[in-house]
């Protein structure tokens, strides 16, 4: 199918602008392998995204074939405030990609909000899955430490553009063995940033090429716990100042 994927993006279901059919022709328009959607997940106004969206997508495409553009529906998922609760309340999010675990947490959201790291590991290490930190922070050093046992990656990009502290970051990822990601972020389907400047992040913004090619879920969730990417494109500064993107190995 394709080996070029953005693993970070949002529809209607959550805080996006674009339903599914819209977020499909884009990503075929944009050339990524697969369409992956990372809505948010939680108890404060998106408790049913994942569950809308893979009934949303057996309306679509009730029998799967070959050939067509893949969609991959993983979610974000707001950590148990045990793991992740810091001093303003926020809880560390991160993407998750496998259908069992995305289903597990979905049906059981109340309990596994109140797990703690332990739990979330053994959970984790039940079904074929992986799992990248996202929304890096303004800290010296943005991966956080205290969920390493639970993440196969981490973002390197904020909102698609390089993260101010991306090197680092990188060199992080290096240092514990995990895959660093780029990723839109995405809100928007898609906008041309030669006409639209003010805009939240359209879909492939930033993106990776796999040295594989993504044609399901395991292929992605291989890529990113095997750290099988070639390369990472993302804009070094903001698109008003530098609107190509940047190749960045």
């Amino acid at each position: 199918m394709g080996r070029i994927f953005d693993p970070h993006y949002h529809t209607v279901q959550s805080d996006g602008d674009s339903t599914i059919l819209e977020s499909i022709a884009a990503a075929y328009r944009k050339g990524l392998a697969a369409l992956i959607i990372t809505d948010h997940i939680n108890n404060f106004g998106y408790m049913e995204s994942y569950r809308l969206n893979r009934k949303i997508m057996s309306l679509i495409r009730p029998d799967e074939t070959q050939g067509q553009q893949q969609v991959i529906i993983g979610m974000e998922f707001g950590l148990p405030e045990k793991i992740s609760k810091r001093e303003n309340g926020e809880r560390k999010e991160v993407l998750i990609f496998g259908t069992e675990i995305c289903e597990a947490i979905q049906g059981n959201l109340p309990e596994i909000n109140e797990f703690d790291l332990a739990e979330f590991k053994k959970l984790k290490e039940k079904y074929d899955c992986a799992i990248v930190q996202c929304h890096p922070q303004k800290e010296a050093r943005s991966i956080d430490e205290r969920i390493l046992q639970i993440i196969d990656g981490c973002e390197i990009t904020k909102i698609g553009n390089a993260h101010y502290n991306y090197e680092a970051i990188q060199k992080d990822c290096e240092k514990h063995r995990i895959t660093p990601i780029a990723s839109s972020d995405g809100h928007v389907a898609y906008r041309d940033p030669r006409l639209v400047y003010e805009v939240t992040p359209y879909l492939g913004k930033a993106y990776n090429i796999a040295s594989i090619d993504i044609n399901n879920e395991k292929d992605l969730i291989k890529a990113i716990k095997e750290n099988l990417i070639e390369k990472r494109i993302f804009q070094k500064r903001d698109y008003r100042d530098e609107r190509e993107p940047v190749p960045y190995a």
